[in-house]
């Protein structure tokens, strides 16, 4: 049975949004790492200078969409024909250079705090095992549990993580945002 277009584009939004993972892994993969590789790989070079990993700029986009229960995917309405990448273009450009402005601009303060606050009181041996658990769930980005490691876990200084992570102080600071929303988001969704 063919399908149209529209409910192809449908059922990508229904795949990603799916409890289960392997469909919600096959529409991910099918949109991030085919039907948006060119346009991610365009935005990885000429906004971040090559700085960022391509899945970092994935996960952030994935978890940008996921927001509020996926309230920016649902308002794609493919209109005129409009297909879900040809939009989903227009949504990651906007999103990542806003991003990236707003990035020159900020300031960050500590993140930790945020952390924190998610953490129930429980004991330091019980705390150790939730964040070891967490932090292999993300082993798909080793620079994500790096950075998590070398400047909450460790207390490094930014700039000391910059060098041991190759890349500058900045692009810390945005990993660093990046993989403390992507730890909760796990976190969170634990047993």
């Amino acid at each position: 049975m063919e399908c149209t277009l529209r409910e192809f584009d449908q059922a990508l939004i229904r795949g990603l949004r799916s409890s289960d993972s392997s469909i919600r892994n096959q529409c991910a993969h099918r949109i991030f790492y085919e039907d948006l590789a060119l346009l991610l790989h365009q935005i990885q070079q000429s906004l971040f200078k090559g700085n960022i990993q391509y899945d970092e700029l994935v996960d952030e986009l994935y978890l940008y969409l996921a927001q509020n229960n996926w309230k920016i995917l649902d308002s794609f309405q493919g209109r005129n024909g409009a297909r879900l990448c040809t939009w989903l273009s227009h949504v990651a450009w906007h999103y990542f250079l806003y991003s990236h402005q707003r990035a020159d601009r900020i300031e960050y303060v500590d993140d930790l705090a945020v952390i924190e606050h998610r953490m129930p009181t429980i004991s330091v041996e019980e705390m150790r095992m939730d964040i070891e658990h967490t932090l292999q769930q993300m082993k798909d980005n080793e620079r994500y549990v790096a950075v998590i490691r070398l400047s909450i876990i460790e207390g490094r200084k930014s700039e000391d993580v910059a060098k041991l992570l190759n890349t500058s102080v900045q692009n810390v600071y945005n990993l660093k945002h990046r993989a403390i929303a992507k730890f909760l988001k796990l976190y969170d969704e634990r047993p």
